[in-house]
């Protein structure tokens, strides 16, 4: 089975990036590339738990400007989760629309590629690898 895209949460309610967000943020981008970048989203939660809308939404223009800036310009879409059902659909919903590998996925294709290949080797052959 084929992950058809990734979404990638962050609660709106929570100050600056942590070292743990930019590492985990920086497997995202390792892991997925920038070439199907457009099977990510980037969603902010906890819309409905946010005292101060206005540092809400400078968080968000903060996320969308610097943090996760690489994969917003790769084609990666940003989306708000509203806490509801509706909201939840409309995300999930819009991946799947493209079929371009992950990363991930083309290094575990070759990996069978070169499994099946060194099967094939008689054990007497005289291959260097």
């Amino acid at each position: 089975m084929r992950p058809t895209g990734v979404i990638y949460t962050r609660r709106i309610t929570d100050g600056d990036e942590s070292g743990a967000d930019r590492r985990s943020f920086k497997t995202l981008v390792r892991l997925c590339g920038t070439g199907a970048a457009d099977r990510v989203r980037l969603v902010t939660t906890m819309w409905d738990d946010a005292d101060m809308v206005s540092d809400a939404h400078s968080m968000e223009d903060q996320l969308k400007s610097t943090h996760w800036k690489t994969l917003l310009d790769a084609g990666a879409c940003y989306e708000r989760f509203h806490n509801t059902r509706e909201s939840a659909w409309e995300i999930v919903l819009g991946i799947g629309e493209t079929k371009k590998p992950f990363l991930v996925q083309n290094f575990f294709d070759l990996r069978k590629q070169l499994v099946i290949k060194t099967s094939e080797i008689a054990p007497n052959d005289n291959v260097v690898l």
